[in-house]
């Protein structure tokens, strides 16, 4: 049998500056992220700790700058783990990572599956100085 060789010629690492904010207002923000990216697989690790939120009201939390542009072929594509540090207490809900086709941040949603719908976390959520650690995977171009 010929050999079978198992090598990746699309392999990529470095960091990159996450951002937050809701596509008109940004936090402040001060963080260098780390990204791996094999094929069409990117691999994100990050912690911000936001400033300013009270200014993220109107169409919720972004985090936003990703290094590459995600997949047209699979909408809501995310896999993530993150822990938010100083959320308010009343805002302790089921909060999950969406990504959209064709964009490169995703955003911060109230899950709500039973009824189909998502609610927007907003920066009225959000105590200042919150702190986020994300790791997440998603599908590029």
């Amino acid at each position: 049998l010929p050999a079978i060789e198992n090598s990746v010629s699309d392999y990529e690492e470095g960091t990159w500056t996450p951002g937050m904010g809701d596509g008109t207002n940004n936090a402040t923000v001060t963080s260098v992220g780390q990204y791996i990216k094999i094929g069409k697989l990117c691999y994100l690790r990050f912690e911000i700790q936001a400033s300013n939120m009270g200014s993220i009201t109107s169409g919720g939390i972004k985090l936003q700058n990703f290094p590459f542009t995600s997949t047209s072929s699979l909408p809501y594509d995310v896999g993530s783990s993150w822990l938010a540090v100083g959320m308010q207490q009343e805002s302790q809900r089921d909060v999950r990572i969406q990504m959209n086709p064709n964009i490169n941040y995703c955003e911060m949603v109230d899950s709500n599956f039973t009824t189909g719908t998502h609610a927007a976390i907003s920066g009225n959520d959000v105590d200042t100085g919150t702190l986020f650690r994300i790791t997440l995977w998603y599908h590029t171009a």
